[in-house]
């Protein structure tokens, strides 16, 4: 076992189909573990195709795979169900105790959840005097600090993930009830594995 760390810059742009055995197109189970071995069970769950034919874009709620402004719409419409995170109370096992990470930032995840991190909005109910974001001038409160600020838009611009917070998130609960969509992506940019 070796340690694991980002891809070198020379294998940053490689691509899904430099991971397929091109006469079988059947995983290359030795490429994938020599360059994406933290991946290798995740990928090989992964079924291919018989074929070889070229991708195509798939419209996955419509059964044809063609897009419509009506199943569109619809999926807006069912958007707007997700509003039930908002007054969802928090698991505290699924969605804290049990997140895969270290004693520190379930500790952290824990306090903001439960108000405990010293923000304006926060140390104003325990009798302090309030004060505005030091970064922006706005109004300093959980929220504001981990995702409404420029500062805070600017650091999840940054961060490897496929999706980033929407900006319709009314509390720092319900950012962390949705974590799990925020996976992130295999880093890139070094010349040098870690």
């Amino acid at each position: 076992m070796q340690p694991i760390g980002p891809p070198s810059s020379d294998s940053k742009s490689l691509k899904v189909s430099e991971l397929l055995c091109p006469l079988t197109n059947r995983w290359d189970v030795e490429k994938i573990r020599r360059i994406l071995p933290q991946y290798e069970d995740t990928i090989l769950q992964i079924k291919t195709s018989s074929t070889t034919s070229l991708d195509t874009l798939f419209w996955l709620p419509e059964k044809s795979g063609i897009y419509s402004t009506k199943t569109g719409y619809g999926l807006g419409m069912t958007a707007d169900k997700d509003q039930h995170l908002i007054n969802e109370p928090v698991n505290w096992l699924k969605h804290i105790w049990n997140v895969k990470t270290g004693p520190k930032l379930k500790d952290f995840l824990w306090r903001v959840v439960k108000k405990a991190i010293p923000v304006s909005s926060n140390l104003e109910r325990r009798g302090f005097p309030s004060f505005n974001c030091k970064s922006c001038g706005g109004h300093e409160d959980d929220l504001h600090v981990f995702l409404k600020c420029p500062l805070a838009k600017e650091v999840w611009n940054h961060m490897p993930t496929a999706q980033k917070p929407q900006n319709s998130i009314a509390s720092l609960a319900e950012l962390i009830k949705r974590g799990d969509s925020y996976t992130p992506l295999p880093p890139t940019g070094l010349t040098t594995p870690l």
